[in-house]
């Protein structure tokens, strides 16, 4: 049989209370909610809906007919979502008739409820409103990370009552010597610190004990729990058919509790830090200056675009009846600012009073380099003993002009200085503060706008030149050719190469003094042990090959007994009119240690002995001495040589023998 209740019958009735305050809810009233706008929550404010709000109320469900029909399969929902995405509609069961509020925002917040003892333990009495924590616990356990909760629980018998949950936002250590009974224990001392102040005073241990103390408040660990239901409404993102055996809404989840918490994903970010700094990549002299003309409107508030970044002091814009030139990243007119001047955007911007320079202009400038570097860093540590508004430090090594980032926290915002480009420092306002860079000696001048909060600091970031080279006026050697030869020496003057440059069969030979050279190719020939080393103006085409002839000579391979003066060490030969660039020698060298060893010589075909070493930036060819190839001497400079072998490492001065 169909029950008699209709749906008119089915009311909802408010409590004693529609209020946000400790005792709102209470028992039910008699007189049911008619559906009027605002009756049982109040409108969103300015304020709720800038900072977020959380409101609660208790209502009833019930039967409003005079007699007692039952009421079977009874169940309540949320049939539409919010229309507004910044507002959500939640419901949960309350745990008793009557409850008030107090309780059921309890259960809301009982997300997570308090387990066992953590290990570590409450040093000290921990001040209300505080966001530092300090504790102690056994040396090698492990601190307590980022992000996790724990309950300071006071409960204790002649101490007041207290209990709250804090999440950590900070976890730093220290290993500390403690004494008890004339002896000696370390205990870690560990300081948190919280997302939210105290709200009340939680008491600690006086002093550690290597032993377990209990005091009277204890850091426990918690554990999630699920102490409300909530049931909500969520939108469909696939349309339902019936017999489906699963839906799929938009998302699972809702907003209950408001927060003005967020996380940002930081991307592609090095470790250390990466900044640009500027210097001029253009050739030297007016060879450097890009110039063009342009039509385009230059007014008040209009940023000019340059393409690339511009060298401090190097912009010119010349306009109909006046000259705009830079100046330590200001646009100026005839000395007076009219605008400013990005150095690294290449952006020139009028201000808003600034004069029009309409007409064809010419714009002339040095191209800037501005590579992204890792960041060379320094801190300034903040208490107070040195806070203050102006500060001065040398930094090392020096910054490449506009690099530079300084950072300060005032009353808990960070405010930064940036290097224009040209040595000064300024803020997105004036009033962040101002300051200097001097490239040439490192030093930074800072004058703060706010006094630095005491335990902050002031960070330093900035990159250097030392590893940048302006490549403009260098010009790129010939694509190169190294050929070993399989002979143990060449003769002078009998080489001949041939190749083909993808049309016409071309010839190179040598000179006595080993250089080669031939059509649209020059190089240079090592005689003993035979090499060439060979520089197209044009690489010949893939699959090349070269016909190297050339008469084989005979090595003479002979140990020799040096004569000493006070500058040289002699080596006669034996033999005369020695071939150029055929002399190889191994001079035997000792230290005052009784080290020895040998050092490797040659001639350079110019009658000169050199030596090839690798100092760390690349090989490097010394002179050490000379040759005379017609009486078949080799003269070595003792100096020279001696300084030369020191060059691999730091050794005591070595000696020729």
């Amino acid at each position: 049989m169909a029950t008699k209740i209709k749906q008119q019958d089915l009311k909802f009735f408010p409590s004693e209370r529609l209020t946000d305050t400790d005792d709102g809810g209470g028992l039910r009233v008699g007189t049911p909610l008619t559906g009027e706008v605002n009756e049982l929550f109040n409108p969103v404010s300015d304020v709720d809906r800038t900072l977020g709000g959380f409101d609660m109320r208790l209502i009833y469900a019930g039967v409003d007919r005079d007699d007692d029909e039952p009421l079977l399969g009874a169940n309540t929902i949320i049939a539409t979502p919010p229309a507004d995405p910044s507002v959500s509609y939640l419901l949960m069961a309350a745990h008793r008739y009557g409850e008030l509020r107090a309780e059921a925002a309890s259960h809301v917040a009982s997300y997570t409820t308090k387990s066992i003892q953590s290990r570590m333990t409450l040093l000290g009495t921990q001040s209300q409103n505080s966001n530092v924590i300090l504790a102690y616990q056994t040396v090698g356990e492990p601190l307590p990370k980022v992000g996790e909760a724990y309950c300071l629980d006071q409960n204790k018998t002649g101490y007041p009552v207290a209990e709250q949950y804090v999440q950590i936002t900070k976890a730093t250590s220290e290993v500390r010597t403690f004494r008890e009974n004339n002896e000696d224990f370390e205990k870690l001392v560990v300081t948190m610190e919280i997302s939210q102040p105290l709200k009340s005073e939680f008491i600690g241990v006086a002093y550690p004990s290597r032993y377990h103390q209990t005091p009277p408040c204890l850091i426990k660990e918690v554990s999630v729990t699920d102490a409300a239901r909530f049931f909500g409404c969520k939108k469909l993102a696939v349309q339902a058919n019936q017999d489906d055996r699963s839906i799929k809404v938009e998302d699972i989840f809702e907003k209950i509790i408001p927060t003005t918490r967020a996380e940002t994903p930081l991307i592609n970010v090095d470790a250390g830090g990466v900044t640009a700094g500027y210097f001029d990549a253009a050739k030297t002299a007016n060879d450097g200056i890009i110039t063009y003309e342009t039509n385009q409107p230059f007014e008040a508030g209009i940023t000019f675009y340059t393409g690339m970044p511009i060298t401090p002091g190097s912009l010119e814009i010349d306009a109909p009846g006046e000259t705009l030139t830079d100046s330590n990243g200001t646009l100026l007119a005839a000395g007076t600012s009219v605008g400013t001047v990005n150095y690294g955007r290449g952006e020139a911007t009028l201000s808003g009073d600034a004069p029009s320079y309409n007409g064809l202009k010419t714009i002339k400038f040095r191209p800037a380099g501005s590579p992204s570097k890792v960041s060379d860093s320094a801190m300034i540590i903040i208490d107070e003993t040195n806070q203050a508004f102006n500060y001065t430090l040398t930094i090392d090594p020096a910054p490449s002009p506009g690099s530079l980032v300084l950072s300060y926290m005032s009353q808990g915002r960070w405010y930064d200085l940036r290097d224009n480009g040209s040595g000064l420092l300024s803020g997105y306002s004036d009033d962040y503060g101002s300051g200097s860079v001097m490239y040439n000696i490192s030093t930074v001048t800072a004058n703060l706008g706010a006094l630095p909060d005491a335990g902050s600091a002031i960070l330093l970031t900035w990159a250097t030149e030392s590893s940048c080279i302006n490549r403009a006026n260098i010009t790129p050697p010939n694509p190169g050719i190294t050929i070993d030869l399989n002979s143990e020496t060449i003769v002078p003057t009998t080489l001949s190469i041939t190749w083909n440059d993808g049309t016409t069969n071309q010839t190179a030979t040598d000179t006595t003094a080993g250089e080669i050279s031939g059509t649209g190719l020059s190089g240079k020939a090592f005689y003993l042990p035979p090499k060439l080393v060979l520089e197209h103006d044009i690489l010949p085409p893939m699959g090349a090959e070269y016909e190297v002839s050339f008469m084989a000579g005979v090595k003479t391979e002979e140990t020799k007994t040096p004569t000493t003066t006070a500058t040289e060490t002699i080596y006669d030969t034996g033999y005369t009119n020695i071939k150029p660039h055929t002399v190889n020698a191994a001079v035997y060298v000792t230290d005052d240690y009784y080290n020895s060893g040998t050092v490797k010589v040659r001639d350079d075909g110019a009658g000169n002995l050199v030596t090839d070493r690798d100092d760390g930036d690349g090989v490097k060819t010394y002179n050490v001495g000379g040759v005379d190839y017609t009486g078949g001497e080799l003269a070595v400079q003792n100096d020279l040589l001696r300084m030369i072998s020191l060059h691999d490492a730091p050794r005591p001065p070595l000696h020729i023998v």
